[in-house]
This record gives C-alpha cells, structure tokens and sequence, in this order.
C-alpha cells in the first residue's frame, strides 16, 4: 500500500515541479524566495527570449490550474464524507449502549462494516451475529477495528481525491485508488486472522457477502472478495528482511527523486548567484 501511495505522490509532484521549472528558471529562483516574488519581467525575458514567454505563461498557468483543481477536488470530497459520517453517526446513537465501539443494528441481511470519524464505530447487524460463531464474529470486529486504528479512509480519501481530480489524464491513480482499496482490506483480514483461523474468516466473509454499507463507510466484504478468499485460504509468504529494507529504499528514492531533481538546478543558481554578487 505504501509503494502505490509513494508512486501516485511522487507522479503528482514531478508533474507540479516540472510545470514549475519551466514557469520559473534556476537562473530566477537561484536569487532566494523573497526575489523570486519580485523577480522582473527583463529577467525571464533574458533567460528565455522573446519568442519563448508563452511558455513561461503557459506553464506558470497550468501549475495554478493543477493546484485549484486538487484543492477544489480535497474540499468537495472531504465535505461530502464528513456529512455522510456524521448522518451515520446520527443515525447509530440510536442503537449506541455505553461506550463500546461496537453497535448491533436490526437487520435482516448479514453485514458489517465501520464508520470512520473522531469516535469510530464499528457496525454488524443482528442476522449477522447470529449466523456466525462467536470466534468469527470477534475475527470481523476485529477487521473493522484494524481499518479504524490503521486510518484507513484517510489512505482510501487521498487516493479517491487524486483519482477524480486526474484520474482522466494519469491512468495510474485509478489503479492506484483500486489497488489500495483491497489492500487496506488484505490489512484488516490479517488482523481478523490473528483472532480466528483463516479458512473460518474465509467463511465469515463469504457469509457476509450480500451485505452492504452506507456510502463512505468500510465494509467488511468490501473491495475484490474472490482475491481476497484467494489470499486466506492460499495465503502468500511474508517479505523477508531483505526485500522489505529493498523496498523501503526504492520508495525513498522515487520520492526523493523529483525533488533532487529541482533542488540541484536551484542550489548550483544559487552559488552561482552569490558567487557573481561578491565578485561585484
């Protein structure tokens, strides 16, 4: 889950760096931040040509439609997933005992899910708790509570939010946003196995499987199913040591890269600059 979170940020930065370079050369930049704002219209000139502003225009243009669209996309979702949970919130005080987490709703169909927010809840029905056994029900509480601990909607909402606000010009936050929808619950359906047997949270989630959950919510039969009853009922070998420091290099080095990338142009105009200005 990290490395499709670390690939789609990096993707998001280098597009926003590279529109930056082009909008404001090293040469400018070089001179410090506070010249930068004040940076004259002769030195673009100078540094790119007459024939070569629109560029300049034209970039500085798409970095600000770039940043309007992302912020514009993170309030509109993060409004409508704080009404949605705080409705749902509403709603289960009504069946809220104590201060358990836990809340038991009347309903026919077998189903859990949990509800994020500042007290997260987590959700099963009454038909639910009565078809499965007691080990099962602790192992999808148990899953609903990893999502909670773990900050899951947080992961899942800014990948939504890079899907939709370029999800039509880079593919690869659609993929990102699907791939990290059945890991956050391959994640939890590890923490249910560690309170139940595999092949029986297999057969608690298959029992869940026509259950559904209100909009913004986590459902315990939520994402890919069949992979994930793949996965309990073959389950795959952990990384050892050496793959999982390999991996934690490589996605250091691609956040790492796009910054590198634009610091060492700005710092060699820097020293450059100040260089020129001693000699003066």
């Amino acid at each position: 889950m990290a490395a499709w979170l670390v690939f789609s940020f990096s993707t998001a930065l280098s597009a926003v760096l590279a529109l930056a370079m082009l909008a404001v050369p090293a040469s400018v930049a070089g001179h410090g931040l506070s010249d930068w704002w004040h940076a004259r219209h002769g030195e673009l000139r100078h540094f790119y040509g007459d024939n070569n502003l629109t560029v300049v225009g034209v970039a500085g243009i798409a970095v600000g439609v770039v940043l309007a669209r992302l912020a514009y996309t993170v309030a509109v979702h993060q409004r409508a997933v704080t009404r949605l949970r705080r409705r749902q919130h509403d709603g289960l005080t009504l069946f809220a005992a104590g201060a358990d987490d836990l809340i038991v709703v009347p309903h026919p169909v077998p189903a859990a899910y949990c509800v994020p927010g500042r007290r997260g809840r987590v959700v099963m029905t009454d038909s639910a708790v009565r078809v499965l056994a007691a080990d099962q029900v602790d192992a999808v509480v148990a899953h609903e509570r990893a999502h909670l601990s773990g900050r899951h909607a947080f992961f899942l909402g800014a990948a939504a939010v890079l899907e939709r606000a370029f999800g039509g010009l880079v593919p690869v936050f659609a993929r990102s946003h699907r791939e990290i929808a059945d890991l956050v619950e391959m994640i939890a359906d590890d923490a249910a196995v560690r309170a139940c047997p595999r092949l029986r949270v297999a057969e608690a989630l298959l029992t869940l499987a026509r259950g559904r959950a209100p909009l913004a919510a986590l459902a315990a039969n939520g994402s890919d199913l069949p992979r994930r009853i793949r996965r309990l009922t073959v389950p795959q070998r952990p990384l050892g040591l050496a793959s999982t420091l390999a991996m934690l290099a490589a996605l250091t080095l691609a956040l790492a890269t796009p910054l590198a990338a634009v610091a060492g142009p700005v710092a060699t105009a820097a020293v450059v600059t100040t260089c020129t200005n001693a000699s003066h």
